[in-house]
């Protein structure tokens, strides 16, 4: 089944009494779900919409242990080569590098070839981060 996905907010106050408390059922069962793991959501106040994105926990999905597994194998690795070697779409590679950044897990550098007649100058690759742990564990927050 596909996923589904829900963005919105909710005026409480212009609701009904019976449609509030409905609306509030919903939000406990959707909490409720989210602490056993089975659902991901973020349910809160909207002035403090910024600090529960920053509270998102990080996790090693299976794309992203495929990366860490690749970037031990090479020195370096571009976006092409990750997709080369894991099969991943090149789609997929980006929100995972960068999730992957901003966990401190790796690092990126630009790559100069000033020679090349067409397409793009220069190119980004990743690598491990030298004083990054080896394997990273899934609670690690970011």
């Amino acid at each position: 089944m596909p996923k589904r996905y829900f963005k919105g907010r909710i005026d409480l106050d212009r609701l009904t009494p019976e449609d509030r408390t409905r609306v509030e059922q919903a939000l406990a069962t959707l909490q409720e779900m989210a602490a056993r793991g089975l659902i991901e959501c973020m349910i809160g106040h909207s002035r403090e919409w910024k600090a529960l994105r920053l509270e998102r926990r990080f996790t090693i999905t299976p794309q992203r242990q495929q990366i860490l597994d690749l970037l031990r194998q090479r020195e370096w690795a571009t976006v092409r080569d990750i997709a080369s070697a894991t099969g991943m779409a090149d789609s997929s590679i980006g929100p995972n590098l960068t999730a992957l950044l901003k966990a401190g897990l790796i690092e990126r550098t630009t790559v100069e070839w000033p020679d090349r007649k067409y397409g793009r100058k220069t190119q980004y690759s990743y690598r491990l981060r030298p004083s990054g742990p080896s394997s990273p564990s899934p609670d690690e927050g970011c």
